[in-house]
This record gives structure tokens, C-alpha cells and sequence, in this order.
């Protein structure tokens, strides 16, 4: 049984499959971009790298980051086309195929009913900007199941920086050893979590994994199983 007061949860990876909805949003704002400045997929491809390479050297581990309009408008004067009539309309593109193509992971539902049964409180603990972790939580009708959220925007960094767990911990009024940590990630999730003591549920879906020799860390593969700890 999963003897704690309150549940950090991570969003992306975690409650769904991240690249499924990635790749497509890419492939319709290419689509945009072939039709309104000639730029074809692969040059498409090449310069998006180059701008999140761009970006992530001035902005390493911040939600600004992450943020598309941005890589958008240096994709777009890397070309030498103005960014201005074309990057938001990109950005709206992107989110709103990312939103169209999430599924939610199997069990969520079952899991976070079940938490909220039991009085558990749960935080998002998320990377990326706020608007669009809310609207993924909107999309998938979550509000009602959490009490709180953090986003590395409101920090100011991503994880695993110690503030993403230490203001989730607060804002649940809780002590680490009175709190869990759900994520998919471990360099993020749970090496975050492990360095203030909190146990970590890290749900990794590979058929050959190896459960690491920590007392902190229980590895599952999905909702379903996480569920049994609940109960």
C-alpha cells in the first residue's frame, strides 16, 4: 500500500505518450510551412534542429526553452524569412495538433480516482511553460483530481533542479518522506526526487529493465500496475 499523504506527478511521458503527438503536430506545421514559404520537409527538419541547438546553448534548462514560438522564429531567421507573420501561426498549428493527438496512458483515471478516494494530494510537477501544461491537463479533464501544479517556467529551471520538488512539497504542505514522486524519466524524475528522500514510483516500459539497487525507487510499467501500490 502506498502509505503517503500526497503524490508528485509528472505530465509528459508519464500520464501519456509524448512523440506520437510530437511527430504529428511537426508534420501539419511543416505542411504549413511548404505551402506559405516554400521550405520543404527536410530543410524544415535541418533548421529546427539547428534552432533548438541555437536556443537550449542560451537558454539550457529553463521552460523558455521549450517554448515553440521561440524555436519558430529562429527557425524562421535562420532562412532569412521574417518570423513575424508566420511564427505564431505555427506555434497555434503545433499545439493545437499536439492537443488533437494525446492519448491518455491506460489506468490514469482508474489511479487518480482511486488517490482522490483516499484523501491523497497530488501535485503536477512538470517541465515546459505553464499555458500549455495546463492546457494538456484541460484536455484531458484532470483539474478536478489535483490540488496544485509547478512548472519549470514558474521555477525558472527544469528538473531535477531541487525547487521543482521542494515548492511542490510546499505547496502541498507536506515533508518528503510524506510524499511520492510519478515519473517516467530518471535522470529528471527520479534522481530529482531520490536527492530530497522522496520515494519515487519510476514507470519505465522497457521489457528489460533492472530495478536499480535503491530503496527509494520502485520501477512499474504502467498505471495499472501503479495501482495495486495505491490499494
Amino acid at each position: 500500500m502506498l502509505d503517503i499523504r500526497g503524490i508528485l506527478l509528472d505530465i509528459d511521458n508519464t500520464l501519456y505518450e509524448y512523440e506520437p503527438a510530437c511527430n504529428a503536430a511537426w508534420t501539419e506545421t511543416k505542411k504549413y510551412l511548404a505551402q506559405k514559404v516554400n521550405i520543404s520537409p527536410d530543410l524544415a527538419d535541418k533548421s529546427l534542429k539547428q534552432a533548438k541547438l541555437k536556443i537550449n546553448t542560451l537558454l539550457l534548462n529553463t521552460a523558455a526553452s521549450h517554448n515553440r514560438l521561440l524555436q519558430f522564429q529562429i527557425l524562421l531567421e535562420s532562412l532569412n524569412i521574417n518570423p513575424m507573420p508566420h511564427a505564431l501561426l505555427m506555434e497555434e498549428i503545433y499545439w493545437n495538433t499536439f492537443l488533437d493527438n494525446m492519448i491518455l496512458a491506460s489506468g490514469v483515471i482508474d489511479f487518480l480516482q482511486n488517490a482522490k478516494k483516499l484523501n491523497k494530494k497530488i501535485c503536477f510537477v512538470t517541465d515546459l511553460t505553464a499555458q500549455i501544461q495546463y492546457r494538456k491537463i484541460s484536455k484531458f479533464n484532470l483539474y478536478d483530481y489535483a490540488d496544485a501544479i509547478v512548472t519549470s517556467e514558474e521555477i525558472g529551471q527544469d528538473k531535477p533542479h531541487q525547487n521543482m520538488f521542494l515548492y511542490a512539497l510546499n505547496k502541498l504542505n507536506l515533508q518528503p518522506n510524506q510524499a511520492c514522486m510519478i515519473g517516467d524519466n530518471y535522470s529528471k524524475d527520479v534522481v530529482g526526487a531520490i536527492e530530497h528522500t522522496i520515494k519515487t514510483f519510476w514507470i519505465n516500459k522497457t521489457e528489460t529493465c533492472v530495478n536499480p539497487q535503491n530503496e527509494l525507487i520502485v520501477v512499474v510499467k504502467n498505471f495499472n500496475e501503479l495501482l495495486n501500490y495505491l490499494m
